[in-house]
């Protein structure tokens, strides 16, 4: 369990916001079924505790573009966003087009 050990750092960092033109992309990975951590886990709570929005990514292409609207979620509000991977999206193989992530612009300010 990683994010509940860094969750003094996120809480604090998050409040404090993100730089003017940057963001934050908290990538949590969690482990469900203890494949290589000591103890099953999830993040959910701990970043819901932590005030910083969650998104789930289902596919390998949706971690790309969770990914890229997570950046500019965080961009727009100063928050600090999370995206949650699994073994099902980040210990694969898959093939993506990456065309359609042309059309995800950043929020006018």
């Amino acid at each position: 369990p990683g994010v509940d050990r860094s969750g003094d750092v996120f809480k604090h960092a998050n409040m404090a916001g993100s730089a003017e033109k940057g963001g934050v992309l908290i990538v949590a990975g969690d482990d469900h079924a203890a494949k290589s951590s000591t103890l099953p886990h999830q993040s959910d709570l701990n970043l819901r505790d932590m005030n910083v929005p969650v998104l789930v990514p289902g596919t390998v292409a949706e971690v790309l573009e969770y990914g890229i609207i997570a950046l500019e979620m965080s961009r727009f509000t100063g928050l600090y966003v999370a995206i949650k991977v699994t073994s099902y999206t980040i210990d694969t193989a898959a093939s993506v087009d990456l065309a359609h992530l042309e059309r995800l612009k950043s929020p006018e300010l």
